[in-house]
């Protein structure tokens, strides 16, 4: 019997946090409209949920900044809990506008690997340390985590290039709804 196919769009619910809290930095004003979308988008939902949404978007640059970070947080452990093999489904969007017709059962290939993306990313980043901090490990250990690193950075590429580019797809509406803004302001005083 096949497995069913994870509910992406629950997977993908906290996705708004994660582009608000990396433009925050840049535009304030985008990242709060970032949290208010998040906000409109669960309303509701359990009151549990979007209690820390309600309140960081109702109060201060750090909270709100603070809320956009928990939720981003939030939004990463989903994507980190998808299988490896259902990643290119996760970003089928943009996957299928990234990746000619022809080369995507070539492409699904990279992401021929059994466990969560949370395991590949927990290796990954351990290897990484490993090579930053070379002279507190025996050449043996970092031979496997140079064999690692080769061994999914196909993988991590790919998946990071895909979350930029949805990530491009949610920051920019929200940048242009805040310079929208501030022109508004600019004519209005």
């Amino acid at each position: 019997m096949e497995k069913e196919k994870p509910d992406y769009d629950n997977v993908r619910r906290y996705a708004l946090a994660r582009a608000g809290h990396q433009i925050f930095e840049q535009d304030p004003n985008a990242g709060k409209k970032a949290l208010d979308g998040l906000v409109e988008k669960l309303y509701g939902e359990n009151n549990d949920d979007i209690s820390g949404l309600l309140a960081g978007s109702r109060s201060s640059r750090e909270s709100v900044e603070k809320a956009l970070g928990v939720y981003a947080q939030k939004d990463r452990e989903r994507r980190y809990g998808v299988e490896i093999k259902n990643l290119p489904d996760l970003y089928e969007a943009q996957f299928n506008s990234l990746v000619e017709e022809e080369d995507r059962e070539e492409a699904r290939k990279i992401f021929d690997y059994d466990g969560d993306y949370k395991s590949v990313m927990r290796e990954y980043k351990e290897a990484e340390n490993i090579l930053k901090n070379k002279e507190l490990y025996e050449k043996e250990k970092i031979e496997e985590a140079e064999k690692t690193l080769m061994k999914y950075q196909r993988l991590v590429a790919f998946v990071s290039t895909l979350e930029a580019e949805e990530l491009e797809g949610l920051i920019n509406p929200l940048a242009k709804k805040s310079r929208k803004e501030q022109i508004k302001k600019m004519i209005y005083g």
